[in-house]
């Protein structure tokens, strides 16, 4: 596993395949939470009430702006911009074998210096930007939407140990 701190860079770490790095580090990273409550009302009540019913799914969101030729922690590679957008395409999918569904899309590890989350990539979105005169892509800015897993409940005492108020 990849030492987290705040110097690692952006990557994803795919249960079953090679880390995929992030080609440039976005600008920012949008993290949602929110409650959810169920509302109720009874008679003679004059507002309704509500009852907490659960957290929301944490989507993440970034762009990222990606070129070719790319470089990564010092190593520069000559792989083609259209394969590393399957690469981020196939994050989203099922997994088939033998022409059978076998698996949900995969749970990565989404490490982006000290912020780590287990996540399944919601969307992947690409422009297109800019080719060669051959028509290779050089340029491409990609939005990424991912949902944290969570295996266990999070709450309070999780989180901060204690409460005070």
């Amino acid at each position: 596993m990849a030492v987290v701190g705040p110097l690692v860079k952006g990557i994803f770490i795919v249960p079953d395949g090679a880390p995929i790095p992030f080609l440039y580090n976005p600008v920012e990273i949008g993290e949602d939470y929110s409650a959810n409550y169920a509302k109720g009302g009874g008679l003679g009540r004059s507002h309704p009430h509500s009852n907490y019913s659960g957290g929301s799914d944490q989507p993440l969101q970034f762009t990222m702006t990606v070129r070719d030729p790319w470089n990564w922690n010092g190593v520069s590679s000559r792989m083609p911009l259209e394969p590393y957008i399957n690469y981020l395409y196939d994050l989203c999918l099922p997994i088939h074998r033998g022409g059978q569904m076998v698996s949900a899309p995969p749970t990565v590890t989404f490490i982006f210096g000290q912020l780590v989350r287990n996540v399944r990539i919601q969307s992947v979105r690409v422009r297109r930007t800019k080719w060669s005169q051959y028509l290779e892509l050089q340029r491409a800015e990609i939005d990424i939407t991912m949902f944290e897993v969570v295996n266990i409940s999070k709450n309070r005492v999780n989180s901060i140990q204690t409460w005070s108020g």
